[in-house]
């Protein structure tokens, strides 16, 4: 006798329902107003479906008697009727409550005020009255930030070709800004590590939020989060960054206030409560996110004493740019923290062994000054920083849930990402599991 698979995780009805209004927002605020003739009446369709999809996922609280007598009793078919007239009517109720809540809600799609960046530059040193933007455009993704691409001409001291990277109040991650973001960047620039060259930072509300500016890089981006490029040589060129960046001096990032990760034993203790936590209160019933979640905390006392180094924390394909196969750039310092070197490189290693030998990567690692790591600690790590990852997933699923986020670049990462990262966390979790028992 054979059985069905079962999936691993179930999307329950009120999250479909946030994602489908996620969609169907993203449409009406985005979309619809750019397109014209059949395309619109399509786009229209498309937003009255998922409205109404939407509205028929709402839970719906009945506590009346008559509809308790309806659950006891054989009721007669007029009554019936009344009845289904009633749950219709209060149906269509529902969903043009939520037609005009996402005609009227406040726009939450990414959106920079270009004409206010241009006035910003006339007026600032580095720009003057000349400055004249002459294309722009927002770039899609990211979870607690807006970035945008902008040409410019006539400044005085600005290249021109500019990024600008700004504070996203609606995003998935909130309590991290540009104004730390900055600081890091310049004195990872002043180091010789490959990183946009800092530019502009405006600390105060003048376009909304903080933002700062830097340089593009020439190039593309490397990949997505799961599929890296096939380049040996941007691994390579990886493993010679890392090994720079996990040399520098620790304290002189700790004295600009890059925040300290959970290093010493309470704080590793007291992170994989607040995930375990999370995991009840939020996330779904999943037994690979318990099990590793009670091997870490079974381990997290054997992890060695490596120094503190400044890590990246998220560096993955998609913040890094490549240029002639190479690496050109390590973007988004957002996570950056101190913490054991080997969060970076459990991190990596997945998508690294896609291109070369773990073994090799390492070498060139070591070669360029990277400390010696035990394995047992990068294994740790690689579990540690997927789980993290996937309580981030969580979290901004719960915010999307609640209507607090409504954006489809931050409903895509979740879908997309979540059954690809428990794979990877179900695969780190039976190598670690398989090593306990030999």
């Amino acid at each position: 006798m054979t059985h069905p698979t079962q999936p691993v995780i179930a999307l329950e009805s009120k999250v479909a329902r946030a994602y489908l209004l996620s969609m169907a927002e993203t449409l009406a605020k985005s979309v619809s107003c750019e397109v014209t003739g059949e395309a619109a009446g399509q786009v229209a369709k498309c937003i009255a479906v998922m409205q109404h999809m939407a509205q028929q996922l709402t839970p719906i609280e009945d506590d009346s008697a008559a509809a308790q007598m309806d659950r006891e009793v054989a009721v007669s078919d007029l009554i019936a009727v009344w009845h289904d007239i009633a749950a219709l009517a209060e149906a269509e109720t529902g969903y043009a409550a939520i037609a005009e809540r996402i005609a009227q809600a406040p726009v939450t799609i990414r959106s920079f005020d270009f004409a206010g960046f241009e006035t910003y530059l006339s007026t600032h040193l580095r720009g003057g009255r000349g400055t004249r933007i002459t294309d722009s455009r927002i770039l899609p993704g990211g979870r607690s930030k807006i970035t945008a691409l902008v040409q410019q001409s006539g400044a005085t001291d600005l290249p021109a070709d500019l990024v600008i990277r700004q504070d996203w109040a609606a995003g998935a991650v909130p309590g991290n800004s540009v104004v730390s973001e900055y600081a890091l960047i310049r004195h990872l620039h002043a180091a010789g590590l490959l990183v946009p060259e800092p530019l502009l930072l405006e600390r105060e509300n003048v376009l909304g939020s903080p933002f700062m500016v830097v340089s593009r890089i020439a190039g593309h981006a490397a990949g997505t989060f799961f599929v890296p490029p096939k380049s040996e040589r941007l691994a390579l060129d990886l493993a010679d960054q890392l090994a720079r960046l996990h040399s520098l001096p620790a304290n002189e990032f700790a004295a600009f206030g890059v925040p300290l990760g959970a290093r010493k034993r309470d704080q590793m203790l007291a992170a994989l409560d607040d995930w375990r936590s999370l995991q009840d209160r939020v996330g779904s019933p999943i037994r690979i996110i318990d099990i590793a979640l009670s091997w870490m905390k079974d381990k997290y006392r054997e992890i060695d004493e490596t120094p503190l180094s400044l890590v990246h924390n998220d560096i993955g394909p998609h913040n890094l740019m490549m240029a002639d196969d190479g690496l050109s750039a390590i973007l988004d310092w957002e996570f950056a923290c101190l913490d054991h070197p080997a969060i970076d490189l459990g991190y990596i290693r997945p998508w690294i062994g896609k291109l070369l030998p773990w073994e090799r990567f390492m070498d060139n690692y070591r070669a360029a000054g990277g400390p010696l790591i035990p394995s047992e600690t990068i294994d740790f790590y690689a579990l540690w920083g997927w789980v993290r990852l996937y309580t981030l997933l969580i979290r901004a699923r719960d915010a999307a849930t609640k209507g607090i986020i409504r954006d489809i670049d931050v409903v895509h990462n979740i879908v997309e990402s979540t059954q690809p990262m428990l794979l990877q966390i179900a695969r780190d979790l039976g190598k670690v599991l398989e090593g306990d028992k030999a």
